[in-house]
């Protein structure tokens, strides 16, 4: 896993379906890409654990994605961010 520190970039987010998503870079052809998760098999989230909580109503979960490549099918595992809100 290339990601070092957590930065804005780092954080997923919801699309209009619930799915969590993301852009990363891929470690072997640097190319961008978007993951989906559960969505045409390139992306599942691993595990998801909560690292920090804001306050009562704001929740941070560290999420262990592995997704793979369309550029050069390369899978590896990207270290993820979520922020929850209720």
């Amino acid at each position: 896993m290339n990601n070092k520190g957590i930065t804005k970039e780092l954080f997923a987010t919801k699309d209009n379906e619930g799915n969590l998503t993301n852009e990363v870079v891929c470690d072997i052809c640097n190319n961008r890409f978007r993951w989906i998760d559960g969505v045409n098999s390139q992306a599942i989230v691993k595990s998801i654990s909560i690292i920090s909580y804001y306050n009562k109503d704001e929740k941070q979960f560290n999420l262990n994605v592995i997704a793979k490549c369309p550029h050069c099918n390369f899978r590896t595992e990207y270290n993820q961010y979520y922020k929850d809100k209720k």
